[in-house]
């Protein structure tokens, strides 16, 4: 059943998961996101798009290990979301 659920929780060939932590048109934001998730232990960067620039963490190897870092941005006050890239 273990090796089921590690399957199951393995991404697809060649897919991994990333945190985003936010998006924001000011860069202002953006430096301040940045250096709460450097304070967290965590590395991030940036992904720009039309609208906005995203705040991403990663990438993750497993969706375990993406929850896992979700998990402990929650607890140091900063919400995020999985996305598989």
């Amino acid at each position: 059943k273990a090796a089921a659920e590690k399957a199951k929780a393995a991404a697809p060939a060649g897919q991994k998961f990333v945190l985003q932590a936010g998006a924001f048109e000011q860069p202002e934001k953006i430096a301040e996101l940045r250096a709460r998730l450097t304070r967290a232990g965590f590395e991030s960067y940036t992904e720009k798009t039309p609208k906005a620039t995203r705040v991403r963490i990663g990438p993750f190897a497993t969706r375990a290990a993406a929850d896992q870092a979700h998990a402990k941005l929650q607890k140091a006050g900063i919400s995020s979301s999985v996305v598989a890239g």
